[in-house]
């Protein structure tokens, strides 16, 4: 049997475990769907607003969206983990452990992301929203798919946000960012960073401090991670010269 039926074979088998846990997750999500369903909507029931469906299949096809996505985010660690068990073989040592924090480091800012904006924005941002269409004398209906794809674009939306350390690291380690460039823009990132805390929290300093500082704190980590890559490719690179002249 040559390599390439041997990695083929090994590919089959990771995929095969990770769609039975697929499988198994998606049972369990549809079955804790109304425990889950009941969080979501108490933003809306605490404003007294009522969801609506305008189809008939509109709340089957909407939970059942629901449960392949909560399953997928669920399920991303031992999916990491296959996926991982399937390239470390062709990797150098160094590079596995740097893979290892980065997939670490990725699930752990998305999931800190999601939760930020489950317990802190969405709630806030249901409020204020039904207050701009009070106000514009507009009577609120939700549908339910609308107002559950909204919830879940949000918490995506946060997650990836809070990916920038992340990201601003492996930029830094490509050369293509630098903590000094960061540093030069930083007035302008709070700028936006305060409009964009200003757009999605009630008019409320409270409101404004609890989304815009954290947003700061993230961008201030993306500096700190940044400086710490440059610092160790520093260390690396005189250490080049001499392993060619060997």
């Amino acid at each position: 049997m040559n390599t390439w039926e041997t990695q083929l074979r090994a590919l089959r088998a990771h995929v095969l475990r990770a769609a039975l846990v697929y499988a198994a997750l998606a049972c369990a999500t549809g079955a804790c769907l109304p425990m889950v369903l009941r969080a979501a909507m108490r933003p809306v029931r605490a404003l007294h607003l009522r969801l609506v469906a305008t189809s008939l299949d509109e709340v089957v096809v909407q939970d059942l969206k629901l449960v392949l996505t909560v399953s997928l985010v669920a399920g991303a660690p031992y999916f990491l983990w296959e996926a991982w068990r399937f390239v470390a073989p062709g990797l150098t040592p160094g590079e596995r452990r740097r893979a290892r924090a980065a997939v670490i480091a990725a699930f752990a800012l998305f999931v800190c992301g999601a939760a930020f904006a489950w317990w802190l924005v969405v709630p806030r941002l249901v409020q204020y929203l039904s207050a701009i269409a009070t106000w514009s004398h507009v009577e609120l209906y939700l549908r339910y798919a609308s107002y559950v794809s909204f919830v879940s674009n949000v918490l995506v939306a946060f997650g990836l946000a809070f990916e920038l350390p992340l990201a601003a690291g492996i930029a830094t380690s490509l050369g293509l960012l630098s903590p000094a460039s960061l540093r030069a823009k930083r007035r302008y990132a709070y700028f936006a960073l305060v409009v964009v805390g200003v757009i999605i929290s009630p008019p409320e300093l409270i409101a404004h401090l609890s989304v815009t500082v954290p947003l700061f704190a993230l961008y201030e980590l993306s500096i700190g991670v940044s400086a710490i890559v440059e610092r160790r490719s520093a260390k690396e690179q005189p250490s080049s010269p001499a392993l060619e002249k060997g």
